[in-house]
């Protein structure tokens, strides 16, 4: 059954406080969400964990195990193989989740089954990525093909467990280099810091092993750059997102983190704009 929010406010608890999550704890905190507050915080690790006391708001420290009954929505924003727990752990104790780390539905399908289960919602922000209400939309009639080209600076995908595997050295490329090409299936598990924006556009769309995917390494981009281009009955659509990254996380893009709150205030608002 659904948490009622009697007085309108939706209690908000933050799991990882890294490069996403602790700018999400800080807008939450300056009150930058009409209608929500920051009521818990965790992070494994002590020295991200210790950040929460930059907040004004004193949000209390605790697992996801204690959350249930002091938050209405878990924020998530871990890594693809934490997240499973995480998510499991909320959904079981009837807290909706809001999920950045949407690689790791590839790696445990289970959790979508388990969110119809248990009546809960989870919600997937667009990130670095435009075009996904058109996805949505065509995906209500007859979605042939959707392909995502994700091009990004080789920086951005060092220490990717694919490039280990296949004995890729990106240093010392003089140009744009296509390293992967595959399903959406196969680039979060070698790729899983790189490409959950690939998952998120597999559940707007065909599914996991049908979305095709295709990374470029390039030395000289500036921005990551995502091409979405789709095919079917609806007609064709084609949309190109240059995003700067994170400079405390180059890995993620600053996009996400807007992402991220503009979904929280869909979440939290009267008004919601979009498909």
């Amino acid at each position: 059954m659904k948490i009622e929010r009697p007085d309108g406010i939706l209690r908000i608890g933050i799991v990882g406080m890294g490069a996403i999550g602790f700018k999400v704890c800080l807008a939450v905190d300056r009150g930058d969400l009409e209608g929500a507050v920051l009521k818990a915080v965790w992070d494994m690790r002590p020295e991200a964990l210790a950040r929460h006391e930059e907040l004004s708001s004193r949000p209390r420290v605790l697992p996801v195990s204690q959350m249930a009954g002091e938050i209405d929505l878990l924020f998530e924003a871990t890594n693809a193989e934490a997240m499973a727990d995480i998510v499991s752990e909320a959904l079981q104790r009837g807290i909706d989740v809001l999920v950045m780390s949407t690689g790791g539905f590839a790696l445990h399908p289970e959790l979508l089954e388990l969110a119809r289960q248990t009546r809960r919602h989870l919600y997937l922000p667009s990130g670095a990525l435009s075009g996904l209400d058109g996805i949505l939309a065509s995906n209500v009639g007859n979605l042939d093909r959707v392909i995502l080209t994700t091009t990004k600076h080789p920086r951005s995908l060092a220490g990717a467990p694919y490039l280990t595997e296949k004995k890729i050295n990106l240093e010392g490329l003089d140009g744009p280099k296509e390293i992967f090409r595959g399903t959406a299936a196969n680039a979060i598990r070698g790729f899983p810091a790189n490409v959950n924006i690939s998952i998120t556009l597999s559940l707007a769309g065909l599914g996991f092993h049908r979305t095709e995917m295709v990374i470029v390494a390039d030395p000289g981009a500036r921005r990551t750059v995502h091409e979405i281009k789709a095919e079917g009955a609806f007609g064709s659509l084609y949309t190109r997102t240059e995003s700067s990254p994170d400079p405390e996380n180059p890995r993620t893009s600053l996009m996400a983190v807007s992402s991220a709150i503009a979904t929280l205030k869909k979440i939290a608002g009267a008004v919601k704009v979009g498909t």
